[in-house]
């Protein structure tokens, strides 16, 4: 059976927005644990620094419940990021493209060709269509026009080349 959980929470003593939720959720065969999660010989830089402002913020090796959980599972990401065996020149480009994918938004633009689109009028109560690449974009004509959620001034953006 698969193990799936989720997290939301506020986070607290970091500097960022006070509003800013996380979540996460990891499915596998088994709750993360020290004993699947990799092992390597030595520590990294990286993983280190990682484990040391986990701690600062109560999510270290010893925390408990969720925190022990998070910790786990963050330490996880970066000793597997670690062990890619980046460059500055490359571990910036890469943490643009996990970044991107972690936050479900597309790495090139949208084609707003049909097949990119979920028609999601029985939730809606209305006629209306959700991007399949990016979330926050809706339609309500099958993807004519479209607005995107993260707009400030939401409004319908023709598609270019349709002449209707």
């Amino acid at each position: 059976m698969a193990y799936t959980a989720v997290a939301v929470f506020q986070m607290k003593n970091i500097q960022v927005n006070p509003t800013l939720m996380i979540c996460v959720a990891v499915k596998q065969n088994r709750p993360p644990t020290p004993t699947n999660i990799k092992e390597s010989k030595t520590m990294s830089n990286l993983v280190k620094f990682a484990e040391d402002e986990l701690s600062r913020i109560g999510m270290g090796a010893n925390a408990e419940d969720v925190n022990k959980w998070m910790h786990d599972n963050v330490i996880q990401v970066v000793k597997a990021f670690s062990d890619g065996g980046h460059s500055g020149a490359s571990a910036s480009y890469a943490i643009g493209i996990i970044e991107k994918l972690l936050q479900y938004k597309p790495l090139s633009p949208l084609t707003y060709e049909p097949d990119e689109w979920t028609d999601v009028s029985e939730m809606s109560g209305s006629p209306m269509w959700q991007n399949k690449r990016d979330g926050e974009v809706f339609s309500t004509d099958g993807g004519k026009t479209h607005y995107s959620l993260s707009d400030p001034n939401p409004k319908q953006y023709k598609v270019k080349g349709d002449k209707k």
